[in-house]
């Protein structure tokens, strides 16, 4: 199973600006505007980064819904950039597909052209909706329209958003708890707009992103910021949900359930090592110490403010474990509609794989062109994706928040 290489992620970088100055050289590359030329190096060092990051396709593996994917959820809410810079992604990526196709180097240049096509104008659209910003993004964006933040140079850039992000901290200082930091993730876009990775950047010089929260308004609705990941599982699974306070935890077990596609078909269970909470079933008696709280009528605030993390299995069988971690608690905000995922990875393994070791199991079979089962394992995977192949590094953030938006 191909996993993740910070030496690959290099190389595919270093290639694609290698490549970069060939098309730039290149008659294909002609028709581009000068901005466009301009932006064409850190497009598509970002479009080949994002493909490999986030879906593992080195170029001459990139498909279609990798493509659509970036463009439409990864680019949006993690590149810093206004409309411009969205509007130029389709032409300089079409010519660049072609420079690559024509000298080997990928075949399938006209498909993901094709592809380009369709999702740019929405990509456009999404990217314009601050709704759909990492909150990174959102912190920078705040800096550059407030003329706080310097673009003119990268150094007048870095020395501004010192400044900028030491004027904020010591705004919220007051108001903060050290636990409630959340970073940006090492290998994400540095916020600075510099194009490199934040670990290779800003990592360590300047405070981490996004800034401090405040405490919350205890009388006004709350939200609860939650991680939920898949246990014991590679590729990594795991979702970053906003779940409004006063639900029971039958109601987010629903929402794990839309989150993660999971079609409910089987028991499940919060553990608090202590407490468990479930729906009581008189045949499945519980060991001495263990308090059962009824999950359809217990709400979580009782127990996960306080406890922070908890268990979540589902199904008894498979025992599908899902860490969940209390993030942050925040306050609802009036125009928008909860539970919301804002962030997120994977596709969760078909139902009734075998648990991780059948899941395992059957990534080495679909993974194996050479395997006489793969065909027979991807036909039945299919039930569970809606007739889409399987692909287990399938993550659609609208999706997901469509599935959510359906629960009541």
């Amino acid at each position: 199973m191909k996993e993740y290489s910070d030496a690959m992620s290099e190389k595919i970088k270093t290639d694609i600006q290698t490549l970069h100055r060939k098309f730039m050289n290149d008659d294909l590359s002609k028709g581009l505007t000068e901005e466009q030329r301009d932006e064409s190096g850190f497009i598509t060092d970002v479009f080949a980064e994002a493909m490999y990051n986030y879906y593992l396709q080195t170029p001459g593996e990139w498909k279609n819904s990798a493509l659509e994917e970036v463009c439409l959820d990864v680019m949006p809410r993690k590149v810093s950039a206004g409309a411009e810079f969205f509007s130029n992604v389709q032409p300089v990526l079409t010519a660049f597909f072609a420079f690559l196709q024509q000298h080997g180097i990928i075949t399938n240049g006209t498909t993901l052209a094709n592809k380009l096509k369709k999702v740019a104008p929405v990509m456009v659209k999404v990217a314009a909706d601050s709704a759909n910003w990492g909150t990174a993004k959102q912190l920078f964006m705040e800096g550059i329209e407030s003329g706080l933040l310097d673009t003119s140079s990268e150094e007048n850039l870095r020395r501004s958003m010192k400044k900028y992000i030491d004027e904020v901290n010591l705004k919220n200082a007051k108001n903060t708890k050290p636990d409630m930091l959340k970073n940006i993730g090492r290998n994400d876009p540095c916020p600075c707009g510099s194009g490199k990775k934040y670990k290779k950047c800003c990592q360590g010089k300047v405070i981490p992103f996004p800034v401090m929260t405040q405490e919350p308004d205890e009388s006004k609705p709350l939200v609860y910021q939650i991680k939920v990941s898949i246990m014991h599982i590679k590729p990594l699974v795991w979702r970053r949900l906003l779940v409004p306070a006063g639900i029971t935890f039958n109601k987010l077990h629903k929402i794990i359930q839309a989150a993660f596609g999971w079609q409910d078909y089987h028991l499940y269970e919060f553990d608090f090592g202590d407490v468990l909470v479930n729906v009581p079933d008189p045949e499945y008696p519980l060991g001495a110490g263990v308090m059962n709280l009824n999950a359809k009528r217990e709400k979580i605030d009782a127990l996960l403010p306080s406890r922070k993390k908890c268990v979540y299995t589902y199904d008894f069988g498979d025992n599908w474990r899902h860490e969940i971690i209390l993030e942050q608690i925040t306050n609802a905000e009036e125009e928008t509609r909860y539970p919301v995922c804002i962030e997120g990875a994977g596709h969760r393994p078909p139902e009734d794989v075998g648990g991780p070791p059948g899941y395992e199991e059957f990534l080495k079979i679909i993974g194996d062109h050479d395997n006489p089962e793969q065909d027979d394992y991807l036909e039945w995977a299919e039930k569970d994706t809606g007739g889409r192949k399987f692909l287990p590094d399938y993550f659609y953030l609208q999706e997901t928040n469509r599935a959510l938006a359906k629960i009541k």
